[in-house]
């Protein structure tokens, strides 16, 4: 199969999804993920200290953990669900 051109993951990931990224143990990743301009990453690896600090000189956010899942099955009031999301974007 062929995979998306360079060009194309560099304007998706720009894109609707805040930039995103999950790294577990490479620093080298996570800092590669940083210089395409993602805004947020997930990363528990050695170093945590230096790619964080690295990120914030940018204006990213290194995660360490993993965010709660955020459940909307437990109440189908339309204002509930929104005022859920909200709760759990602050956090």
């Amino acid at each position: 199969g062929s995979r998306p051109s360079s060009a194309w993951r560099r304007r998706s990931s720009r894109r609707g999804d805040r930039g995103r990224a999950r790294l577990r143990r490479h620093a080298g990743h996570a800092l590669a993920a940083l210089r395409q301009g993602l805004e947020i990453i997930r990363y528990d690896g050695p170093s945590f200290e230096a790619v964080s600090d690295i990120a914030a000189q940018s204006g990213a956010t290194v995660l360490r953990g993993r965010p709660r899942a955020l459940d909307l099955a437990e109440d189908g009031d339309p204002a509930a669900l929104i005022e859920a999301c909200r709760r759990w974007l602050r956090e």
